[in-house]
């Protein structure tokens, strides 16, 4: 787990996924047969229950979210094409990688989710922090956006820049092997961090990844928003979009959503729904770690209001009050199964990402900038 590789990602869509699948074909294979054998499994924390999921099951779930995304970002799946003929695969079977939080998602609905939300059967679940700043609560009254991205080691973060020849923008993207993105920054100024929520709405749809590269496709805040609310969505994602003037955290189900924006300058959201608007979708915790994560990160946010920059907000991503399930997140058997698998503090005005590809606490930040 050391410095984060970057990838460069050029041409048609099917030439930017094939180059994807060609050079992390090893990694993208690998992944797929973890993660069939973590589905196939008994559920995290329930040794001799029965399976989750066999592949054939998640095949054909995956393949149920082929035809909406096809409609929302033709170009997308295009691209998702290229890299299973890239990596040697199927289209569903990249699909499925693309489907990683849907399928995930079913595990902790309902009456699994009540467990966790009680902290009974089953050890906190992964989750992020994610915060913002702007204004008088920084020192250069800029706007700054963050994500701890906590998940198990299995998923290596690759970072890809991507020429987008059909947005005309640059992308500096946060994916996995297989899977086109989890959060990023354009040559436009425009960039988003997200974290995930329980919701009862989830359905089938276009996945998480395809929006968040189409976020990354647009130029303005207001265009950004409108391909999220527009998305024909499938689970719960706190999306916290930012331009260089301002930041709108996009609090979504499925099918409901709503807005929250900074107060007295700072921000942060973890894994559970704020708004009453969605409290009819509510449908549990990953675990209650989120309400303690989201309370420290606001607390150390405010702590350092007026001075905040690049360093402090690093330093506030490696802090380990409550640890192991703390904003730095570590592994410790039966306490916590995942890890921050990579930490980021994105600048909009400068096109600037810095990201750690490992706990920050221990991992030096990379900066990665768009010319």
């Amino acid at each position: 787990m050391g410095e984060i590789r970057i990838i460069n990602l050029v041409g048609t869509p099917q030439e930017r996924g094939y180059h994807h699948g060609q050079v992390l074909r090893d990694k993208i294979h690998h992944l797929y047969q973890r993660f069939i054998e973590m589905m196939e499994g008994p559920p995290l924390g329930q040794k001799g229950s029965a399976a989750q999921f066999s592949e054939r099951d998640l095949l054909a779930f995956a393949l149920a979210h082929a035809p909406a995304t096809k409609d929302y970002a033709p170009d997308l799946y295009a691209e998702i094409e290229g890299i299973a003929g890239g990596a040697g695969m199927s289209c569903g079977q990249v699909i499925l990688l693309n489907c990683v939080a849907e399928v995930r998602r079913l595990m902790f609905t309902g009456s699994a989710a009540r467990a966790v939300s009680r902290a009974l059967a089953t050890p906190p679940q992964p989750g992020c922090t994610c915060l913002a700043v702007q204004g008088r609560a920084t020192a250069d009254q800029q706007v700054y956006i963050g994500q701890g991205y906590d998940i198990e080691p299995l998923w290596e973060p690759v970072v890809f820049r991507t020429q987008d020849r059909e947005a005309g923008l640059e992308q500096v993207v946060m994916g996995h092997p297989g899977i086109l993105a989890q959060f990023g920054l354009n040559g436009a100024g425009l960039a988003f961090v997200g974290s995930g929520l329980l919701v009862s709405d989830q359905r089938p749809g276009v996945p998480a990844p395809v929006v968040a590269r189409k976020i990354l496709q647009q130029a303005r805040l207001s265009d950004a928003l409108e391909v999220i609310v527009g998305a024909e969505r499938t689970i719960g994602i706190s999306y916290v979009v930012a331009s260089s003037f301002g930041v709108v955290d996009l609090e979504t189900s499925a099918a409901a959503y709503n807005c929250h924006y900074l107060q007295e300058g700072v921000f942060a959201c973890a894994n559970h729904i704020r708004s009453s608007a969605l409290a009819h979708v509510y449908a549990g915790l990953y675990g209650l770690d989120s309400l303690v994560r989201e309370g420290r990160m606001l607390q150390l946010l405010r702590a350092g209001h007026g001075a905040l920059g690049v360093e402090s907000l690093q330093t506030i991503q490696a802090d380990h009050a409550d640890f192991p399930v703390s904003i730095c997140r570590h592994i410790v058997e039966g306490t916590s199964e995942a890890m921050t698998r990579c930490a980021a503090i994105i600048k909009p005005a400068e096109r600037t990402m810095w990201i750690a590809g490992g706990n920050p606490c221990e991992r030096p930040y990379v900066e990665i900038q768009i010319q």
